[in-house]
């Protein structure tokens, strides 16, 4: 599948069958109703089309948004697609309507089942359709049916459907990587596991809103050898950077277990794996580009995915524009203090007392470099250290 050029999917039909082709990739599956792979009924059938809510059906928030609360810190749980049960009664036959976030029903159902079984992650199939679900839905039409982030809606027709059950995996486009690798789409906003050749899992990911930011670091983690009273006036200079996620090849270098402190707040399950951007679960993981630079994943997929991916496996970004090898290991743009601010800012917060912050490890690998964040301005360049490169 060729992410580096605009491509669209071509779809097409053949003696009654559906054929999907993702342009590029050289792939194309067909099924029929005796299909094994995306097969018309997994097991037995219910009806599909009724509208009658599922008992005790739960999947975030009722208009389906794509955030979770963001003062809710508890990671949730689950979800792994290899390790979610499909299922026993689920008819993939034809849709009867468009669903949409909120809806409810033997065809939500369907729809997130359909989904586990293409390695989308829902977190958990349950006949109503939550915030976990849009963000399948979404990675489903940007990254296999082409769709443009701006043409993009979180919801299902007939036809979405009909592609839908006929669609097969998608090659890795970089076969011969580490046998666990990450390929991730900045123009489609997703994220593809391939564990052992196969393929593992997609998401949609939160990546670099390519915006300029300044701000104030809300605390100073350990490792970067700061303190909270440093410079002596005991203020923290604010710090501008550009919200970037560069293409490139990677590895990742670097895993820090739970919650994580990093000068702009904290990540869940980080996975560093160009200079101080990670791969990490957070809050808020919303349709477009918005992080500082890292990769924002789902918070139910960072519990699970730091036991797929290990340290040396390969990362590749495609920005839209060209493959990664083009860029080789192209690092993120450096964090630097800010001109307006050459005193310092107001008095940082106090780091959260839980959890401590983590000290870095012993692994012989070095933790980010990061200049300390309240170094006082002096006349002299090179004491105007480039500071804070861990984003969020």
């Amino acid at each position: 599948m060729t992410r580096g050029t605009a491509t669209r999917p071509l779809v097409r039909v053949v003696a009654g069958l559906l054929v999907v082709a993702i342009a590029g990739c050289g792939h194309a599956k067909v099924r029929g109703s005796s299909g094994t792979e995306g097969s018309d009924v997994v097991t037995s059938v219910v009806s599909i089309g009724a509208s009658a809510p599922a008992a005790g059906t739960t999947d975030g928030t009722t208009d389906g948004a794509a955030n979770v609360d963001p003062s809710d810190t508890t990671p949730t749980t689950g979800g792994d697609p290899a390790a979610v049960a499909t299922p026993t009664t689920v008819d993939l036959g034809a849709l009867t309507r468009t669903i949409g976030p909120g809806d409810k029903g033997p065809d939500v159902l369907a729809l997130q089942t359909r989904l586990t079984q293409l390695h989308f992650d829902v977190k958990k199939p349950d006949g109503y359709w939550g915030p976990n679900t849009s963000m399948a839905v979404w990675a489903y039409k940007q990254l296999v049916l082409g769709v443009a982030r701006e043409d993009v809606n979180a919801r299902v027709s007939p036809e979405v459907w009909d592609l839908m059950r006929a669609q097969g995996d998608l090659p890795a486009r970089r076969p011969d990587a580490t046998p666990t690798h990450i390929e991730i789409f900045l123009d489609a906003q997703a994220l593809v596991v391939y564990e052992k050749g196969a393929m593992r899992l997609i998401t949609h990911i939160s990546t670099g809103s390519g915006e300029h930011w300044c701000a104030l670091p809300r605390n100073v983690p350990a490792w970067t050898g700061a303190t909270t009273t440093d410079p002596p006036s005991g203020r923290m200079q604010r710090v501008c950077g550009d919200a970037v996620t560069p293409g490139g090849v990677f590895k990742v270098y670097r895993k820090e277990p739970g919650w994580y402190d990093i000068p702009l707040g904290k990540v869940y399950n980080p996975m560093y794996f160009n200079g101080g951007l990670a791969i990490h679960g957070y809050q808020d993981v919303p349709f477009k580009p918005a992080s500082h630079g890292c990769v924002r994943l789902p918070m139910h997929i960072a519990e699970y995915l730091p036991d797929i991916v290990h340290t040396g496996d390969e990362v590749f970004v495609w920005d839209g524009v060209e493959e990664p090898e083009t860029y080789g290991a192209q690092r993120p743009p450096l964090d630097q203090p800010d001109p307006t601010d050459p005193g310092g800012g107001r008095a940082p917060s106090k780091p959260p007392a839980s959890p401590p912050s983590t000290p870095a490890p012993a692994t012989g690998k070095a933790a980010p470099k990061v200049a300390s964040a309240t170094t006082v301005p002096t006349t002299k360049a090179p004491a105007r250290a480039t500071v804070t490169t861990v984003k969020s």
